[in-house]
């Protein structure tokens, strides 16, 4: 997707110092009063200049870009917000510490840190992030733990589940079985 030079998101200081802000917890109405805006309102209008907008799930600004249309298919491969950004920067930046330094991050760490916590990982390869495959090693760690859990109580459920089995066993067979098709019968009351 193409973006026209219009529309490409300016990041200065204030903009970058306005998303560390809201990415740290930082309310919108007293990070305008911080900085001299008169509410939340000339706060939105000024990231609105700079081609951002706000985006109510990640509660913070993101590129206009990125937002994504109802148009757009559910199975689709779309990287949202901050996540985008990061992608894109690293398609045109190698050094993760520059790209870190430029989306507000203290350091390369902490980027790498946020992207796995989205659920990418670095892929050597491309020489950027990726969504990873599979499970997380907590969800198998979790799993293991569940299913030493589960064991002892599996032989009683494995005897439980058999027995229900063969009891919807039978009364599918008689009640299929037995019967002729009631189709041309001629109802009586």
């Amino acid at each position: 997707m193409s973006v026209p030079k219009d529309d490409m998101p300016i990041y200065d200081d204030r903009v970058n110092y306005i998303i560390r802000s809201l990415a740290a917890g930082i309310n919108r109405d007293d990070l305008a009063k911080e900085l001299k805006h008169k509410d939340y309102k000339a706060l939105d209008m000024y990231m609105r200049r700079r081609n951002f907008t706000w985006d109510r799930d990640e509660q913070n600004y993101v590129p206009k870009e990125t937002k994504i249309g109802k148009d757009k298919l559910i199975g689709e491969d779309i990287h949202t917000g901050k996540v985008s950004r990061i992608i894109k920067a690293f398609e045109v930046e190698t050094d993760p510490k520059v790209v870190a330094n430029e989306l507000g991050f203290k350091n390369h760490k902490e980027l790498a840190d946020y992207m796995t916590h989205k659920g990418y990982e670095w892929n050597i390869e491309e020489g950027n992030y990726v969504r990873k495959v599979g499970m997380k090693q907590e969800e198998n760690e979790q799993k293991v733990n569940n299913n030493n859990r589960d064991n002892q109580a599996s032989g009683m459920q494995l005897k439980e589940d058999s027995e229900l089995s063969q009891l919807i066993k039978t009364l599918y067979q008689k009640l299929h079985l037995d019967e002729e098709p009631i189709v041309d019968r001629v109802p009586r009351y």
